[in-house]
C-alpha cells in the first residue's frame, strides 16, 4: 500500500444460505471499519463477496484488517454462525516525516562529522539521510575542521519521497593566536581592536604585566604600554601569547619654567628646561612673536622676551609660555656733563644699562658718597660713578653742574646813622648760573653803589634825611629770583632812637614796595618767555614825567642807572 492511494480487500465466502441473512463485518486491529449485508432471496447455497475500499495513511502501517462472517438462523436452528478471515496485515509506504533534528549543533575539531548529528525521520521504506553544504553533497562521516561551521542541510529520501531540514553547525576548537608581537595603538583607541585570539566558543582573554593581572581600560592610555602576556582560555583549552604594546599619545605632562636667566651671548633656547612626555618623542619648536626661531642661537640682551615653547609629535601639540630674560655686565652710556636743578630727583640721571639692574655708588674725591633726596647746589663737581650686578661693573666719570636760585648770605636789617655821617652796607649771593644784583633806592647825589665779585657796597656820604628809607637789593638768575632789604634811619645829633611818624610811613612803603617786586618779577618771568630771543644786557632810564618808578634804578652822575651783573 501506498499512502494516500486507494486500496481494495475482497472477502470471498463459499457456499453460503440462505444469503439474505449473511452479515460481514471488516476489522482494522479491534476497530469495526465496514459493514455490509446481502439482499439475494435465494435460499440455496451461493458464493458472497464484500469489497473493503481503503485510503491508507502512514499510521495504518503494520495494522491487521479481517473479515468477521455471521449468519442469522434465527430459532430454527444455531442463532448465529460466525467465521473469520486469516489477518491482513498492512504495509503502508509514506514518504518521510516526523523529522527530528536540533536547530544547532557544536561538536569538536577533526571529532565533529555530520553522521554524529542525533538527526531521525520516520518512513516506509526507511529512509537514507544525505548532507548538503551551501547546495554541495557532502560525506556525513567525514570530520569537520573549524573553518567549516555554518548553516547545513539535512535531506531524508525514500522511495516515496523526502523531507529537509537546516541545522546549524558549529566547530569547536581551542583558542590560539595568530597576532603579531608588536602593536601600535593610539591613546583613546578602543583597546578590543587589538590581537583578538581565535577559539570556539570565543575565549575569554586575561592580560598580565609584571606576573600581575591587569585590567584593560575603556580606551588606550599612555600608561598602559609595555609588555605583556595573554592569555586566552575556553572549555577546550588555553593559549599564551607575549604583546609589546606601544600606545602614541599627543605630548602632555608639559614642564617648563615661567621665567628663566641668562648670561647674553650664552643663553639660548635649547638651553632652557622643558620637557614633555609623548610618543613619538615630541620635539620642540621656539617662537617670539609667531615666528619659528633657531634653538640653538645664542641671544643678545635686545632678545628678552615671551617665548612659546610647541613639542610636537604625529598624535598632536602642546604649548606653553618662557619669559626670557638675557642678562648682561652693567656699562653706561651716559653724557660726560650734566646739568641739573636743585631739588630735581637724582633717579633720572645718568642710568646705567645691565641685567640684572646694576646698582649704582657715587665717589667724590675717593670717597662714597649717598645721593640726597633731591639735588642740592653743593653737589655739583666731578664723580665716578660704579655700576654693579652679579656679571661684573662698569665706571663712568660725570660733571654734575647743579643749578640754583640766587641765595643772600645775609637777611634783612636796620640801621640807624646820625645826620651829616657816612655809611655804608653791603649784600653778598651767589646762584648757579651767574647772578644778576640790583638796587632799588630813592636816587641820591651822596649815594654810591660799587661791587666786587659777589658783593655788592652802598655808601653814603654826609647823610642827610633824604637818605632816610628802605633800600631793596635783588638777586636774580635763570632760576630765581631773591630780595633783601636794609632800613636806614637817620637821625639828629644827641636824638635818641624811637619810631616816629616817618618811621611808621617808611614801613608801609617799604611792604607795598615788595607787593611791586614780586608783581614785577612775575611779569619778568612772563616775558622772558615771550621774549626768549631777547637776551641781553639792559639800560633802565627813569621816567622824567614820573619821578616815582617802579623799578629800582639810582641815576649816577653821567646819568646811567646802577646794574650790577655778578
Amino acid at each position: 500500500m501506498v499512502e494516500g492511494t486507494k486500496h481494495e480487500l475482497t472477502c470471498e465466502i463459499i457456499n453460503v444460505a440462505p444469503v439474505k441473512y449473511l452479515t460481514v463485518k471488516w476489522y482494522r486491529d479491534s476497530e469495526v471499519v465496514h459493514t455490509e449485508t446481502f439482499n439475494d432471496t435465494s435460499l440455496t447455497p451461493v458464493n458472497a463477496s464484500s469489497t473493503l475500499i481503503v485510503t491508507p495513511e502512514s499510521n495504518y502501517d503494520g495494522t491487521h484488517y479481517k473479515c468477521v462472517t455471521e449468519l442469522h438462523l434465527g430459532p430454527n436452528g444455531p442463532e448465529t454462525v460466525s467465521k473469520e478471515s486469516a489477518p491482513y496485515t498492512a504495509d503502508v509506504h509514506y514518504k518521510p516525516h516526523n523529522l527530528s533534528c536540533p536547530q544547532n549543533f557544536a561538536g569538536v575539531e577533526h571529532h565533529i562529522s555530520m553522521d554524529k548529528v542525533p538527526c531521525h525521520a520516520d518512513g516506509n521504506p526507511r529512509p537514507t539521510v544525505h548532507w548538503y553544504n551551501k547546495g554541495v553533497l557532502i560525506n556525513g562521516s567525514e570530520p569537520l575542521t573549524r573553518t567549516q561551521s555554518g548553516e547545513y542541510t539535512a535531506v531524508f529520501k525514500n522511495s516515496i519521497g523526502n523531507i529537509s531540514t537546516i541545522v546549524d553547525i558549529t566547530v569547536e576548537y581551542s583558542p590560539s593566536f595568530t597576532c603579531d608581537d608588536h602593536y601600535d595603538v593610539k591613546e583613546n583607541d578602543n583597546p578590543q581592536t587589538t590581537c583578538k585570539p581565535a577559539g570556539m566558543p570565543m575565549p575569554s582573554v586575561t592580560w598580565f604585566k609584571d606576573g600581575q593581572n591587569v585590567t584593560l581600560p575603556p580606551l588606550w592610555t599612555s600608561l598602559f604600554g609595555g609588555k605583556y602576556l595573554l592569555r586566552a582560555t575556553n572549555k577546550h583549552g588555553h593559549a599564551d601569547h607575549t604583546l609589546h604594546l606601544n600606545v602614541s599619545y599627543k605630548p602632555h605632562n608639559l614642564s617648563c619654567p615661567q621665567n628663566f636667566a641668562g648670561v647674553e651671548h650664552h643663553i639660548s633656547m635649547d638651553k632652557v628646561p622643558c620637557h614633555a612626555d609623548g610618543n613619538p618623542r615630541p620635539t620642540v619648536h621656539w617662537y617670539n612673536n609667531g615666528v619659528l626661531i633657531n634653538g640653538s642661537e645664542p641671544l643678545t640682551r635686545t632678545q628678552s622676551g615671551e617665548y612659546t615653547a610647541v613639542f610636537k609629535n604625529s598624535i598632536g601639540n602642546i604649548s606653553t609660555i618662557v619669559d626670557i630674560t638675557v642678562e648682561y655686565s652693567p656699562s653706561f652710556t651716559c653724557d660726560d656733563h650734566y646739568d641739573v636743578k636743585e631739588n630735581d630727583n637724582p633717579q633720572t640721571t645718568c642710568k646705567p644699562a645691565g641685567m640684572p639692574m646694576p646698582s649704582v655708588t657715587w665717589f667724590k674725591d675717593g670717597q662714597n658718597g649717598t645721593l640726597p633726596p633731591l639735588w642740592t647746589s653743593d653737589f655739583g663737581g666731578k664723580y665716578l660713578l660704579r655700576a654693579t650686578n652679579k656679571h661684573g661693573h662698569a665706571d663712568h666719570t660725570l660733571h654734575l653742574n647743579v643749578s640754583y636760585a640766587p641765595v643772600f648770605n645775609e637777611g634783612n636789617y636796620s640801621m640807624e646813622v646820625t645826620l651829616g655821617e657816612n655809611v655804608t652796607f653791603n649784600f653778598s649771593a651767589k646762584g648757579n648760573p651767574n647772578i644778576t644784583i640790583m638796587w632799588k633806592f630813592n636816587p641820591e647825589k651822596n649815594v654810591n653803589v660799587t661791587t666786587g665779585g659777589s658783593n655788592t657796597v652802598v655808601s653814603i656820604t654826609g647823610a642827610t634825611s633824604t637818605n632816610d628809607g628802605v633800600y631793596l637789593c635783588t638777586a636774580s638768575n635763570t632760576i630765581g629770583t631773591v630780595t633783601r632789604s636794609v632800613i636806614l634811619r637817620v637821625k639828629l645829633p644827641g636824638s635818641h632812637s624811637r619810631s616816629s611818624p616817618l618811621s611808621v610811613s617808611w614801613l608801609y612803603i617799604f611792604i607795598i614796595i615788595l607787593g611791586i617786586v614780586a608783581a614785577t618779577i612775575i611779569i619778568l618771568c612772563i616775558w622772558r618767555k615771550l621774549q626768549s630771543k631777547k637776551r641781553g644786557q639792559y639800560t633802565f632810564l627813569p621816567d622824567k614825567v614820573n619821578e616815582r618808578s617802579e623799578i629800582p634804578m639810582t641815576p649816577v652822575s653821567n646819568g646811567k642807572t646802577n646794574g650790577i651783573t655778578v
